[in-house]
């Protein structure tokens, strides 16, 4: 999604529905004023890291002012999305504010009234608990009842799952192959290819990667992708309608 700060210049931003704060590439410090101090932080996926902190610029949607927390942070982003260069994570201090749908197929981003949402086409409604800068969810997931799981457009895999519940779905699911990964942070990840993922009324199948993760379970972009997703964060909703069971093409994913 493409943003303009304050400064009229237009910039590649990555929206992250997992980052509590929003996050600017390092190499735009310069544009940013003084620095407020430091902050330690602790990517999921990249291990911690001393950010600097920003008074906020003003963020603009086309003509649109974003409303945003007052304060962000900086990053060298290259190391989080090496391939497709990216200047900003977007986080919940702005996207807590908006309507959202996500639009795969379409390639499309829509900002739509939170108050004025037809959702009789959106597909299943899953309530969203909004805390800490988190979006969460409950859901059945395969036989399990009511499983807790954070909504998380920056995690480009189809979803993570704690270490015991991942184990016990190994013993009655089809493994295509599983095996342990190393994090950029050093961490060992357990990452399985399961034939079949079922999260509510809604079926998965070919080519999906779930891995563990200790602090939680989630929902990834790849899952998500397959659907036409709405998050309606200001009336704490989110609407899933599932499109296809395939995995998306990279560009769609962008």
């Amino acid at each position: 999604m493409m943003l303009q700060m304050g400064n009229g210049e237009e910039y590649p931003f990555m929206l992250d529905t997992g980052m509590p704060a929003t996050v600017l590439d390092k190499s735009l410090e310069s544009k940013l004023g003084k620095c407020l101090g430091t902050n330690q932080f602790g990517y999921r996926w990249f291990g911690k890291e001393s950010m600097s902190v920003y008074k906020a610029p003003k963020f603009y949607l086309a003509s649109t002012k974003l409303v945003t927390g007052d304060k962000v942070m900086t990053s060298d982003l290259t190391l989080i999305s090496p391939s497709n260069r990216i200047m900003g994570i977007l986080g919940m201090d702005c996207l807590q504010h908006y309507c959202m749908q996500l639009d795969f197929v379409a390639e499309k981003i829509r900002f739509l009234n939170p108050g004025q949402l037809d959702t009789n086409n959106l597909g299943t409604a899953f309530p969203l608990n909004i805390m800490a800068g988190n979006a969460s969810t409950r859901a059945d997931f395969f036989a399990r009842s009511s499983v807790d799981f954070c909504v998380d457009t920056g995690c480009n895999i189809d979803g993570m799952l704690k270490p015991k519940i991942l184990q016990q779905q190994m013993k009655f699911q089809i493994v295509g192959w599983d095996k342990q990964v190393k994090s950029p942070a050093g961490a060992t990840v357990h990452l399985v290819f399961f034939d079949k993922f079922v999260f509510n009324d809604n079926s998965c199948s070919r080519k999906i990667y779930l891995a563990d993760a200790s602090y939680g379970n989630f929902i990834g972009l790849h899952f998500l992708a397959r659907h036409l997703v709405t998050l309606n964060f200001p009336k704490q909703m989110m609407y899933l309608k599932q499109t296809t069971t395939d995995p998306l093409t990279a560009r769609q994913l962008e």
